[in-house]
């Protein structure tokens, strides 16, 4: 049946985690579609600074960007490079702006209070939450991992 009655309460959608100088450089890249071209100097040198981490991930041919699902916001989860180690989100323009902002989740509890966030009556958000349930796994053995 159509909701349009109150939607139950439920948490507010956490505030767009701030990212990394790293972790702009890579959606940078992931942006400009090819590593070679329209990376500016700066990122070009910073490139050289990032630790194996990040370079091996950029240095892989295929970088595809996987859409995860849409939150009550239209915000849109990405998993980039099949990478579990961040969970991208991906905040729509306002209206009359040309690019939405971007922020990114990297631990286990960020993750976990988003999916409680998440409100199991809404479609949209239904969806995403069984999604990053499915991959919960996948994230902490990747987040983990980071954090030793």
């Amino acid at each position: 049946g159509m909701q349009l009655q109150a939607l139950p309460v439920h948490a507010p959608l956490p505030p767009l985690p701030v990212m990394s100088e790293g972790e702009r450089l890579l959606l940078r890249m992931k942006e400009c579609g090819s590593f070679r071209r329209g990376l500016r100097l700066e990122d070009v040198a910073m490139k050289r600074q990032l630790d194996a981490e990040f370079r091996d991930k950029l240095e892989g041919t295929r970088f595809r960007a996987e859409p995860l699902g849409e939150d009550r916001a239209m915000n849109r989860y990405w998993l980039l490079a099949g990478d579990y180690s961040r969970l991208w989100v991906e905040r729509p323009a306002e209206q009359g702006k040309g690019k939405g902002e971007w922020g990114c989740y990297s631990t286990v509890e960020e993750i976990a209070a988003l999916g409680e966030a998440l409100d199991v009556h809404g479609a949209r958000e239904s969806s995403l939450k069984e999604v990053l349930e499915a991959a919960s796994s996948d994230f902490e053995r990747a987040m983990k991992g980071q954090e030793a």
